[in-house]
């Protein structure tokens, strides 16, 4: 995708849009709709989402020539995106540099997305119940005593990476 591209399909309104902000949106800023985070998004989008703030705001900080854009949603909750004033060449650009790397590999930061990953995994053991635990040892291989421990034992580990943890 060429930036001249993406400014013109980021300058193009919704269908059933609505929009009573201080930016001229859709006349000189647009909504990058590259990526957005949700009620629902995943880890994924999460880590991405991060990161890609983390590269704006060393640009400059939020505000002057982008910032988030929240709003309700019928169907996810709400929404957050990236607005931008298209003729800032340097914040364009780089959001274009996210979109095609994000195109090339979906994980902007590995080290980031692994943590994330792990964190989530933990949290699931911590929050099941002893009976719960239990019930994945004997399902997946492991001891049953190892549901004792705050530790997740590998074959659950393996299990929750891949069940219950949404990427």
């Amino acid at each position: 995708m060429e930036l001249n591209e993406m400014i013109e399909r980021d300058l193009t309104r919704y269908s059933d849009f609505a929009y009573w902000g201080e930016r001229p949106l859709f006349d000189t800023w647009g909504i990058w709709k590259s990526q957005a985070l949700t009620r629902d998004s995943g880890i994924v989008t999460e880590s991405n989402w991060s990161e890609i703030l983390k590269a704006l705001n060393e640009i400059e900080p939020e505000g002057e020539n982008w910032e988030i854009f929240q709003a309700n949603h019928w169907a996810c909750g709400w929404i957050d995106q990236i607005i931008y004033n298209t003729e800032n060449k340097e914040i364009a650009e780089k959001l274009l540099e996210i979109e095609c790397s994000i195109n090339d590999y979906p994980v902007l930061n590995e080290m980031d997305w692994s943590d994330r990953v792990c964190e989530a995994t933990q949290k699931y053991w911590d929050d099941m119940s002893l009976d719960e635990k239990v019930e994945m040892c004997s399902e997946q291989g492991d001891s049953i005593f190892a549901a004792r421990h705050d530790y997740i034992p590998e074959n659950c580990d393996n299990y929750i990476r891949d069940c219950c943890v949404e990427y």
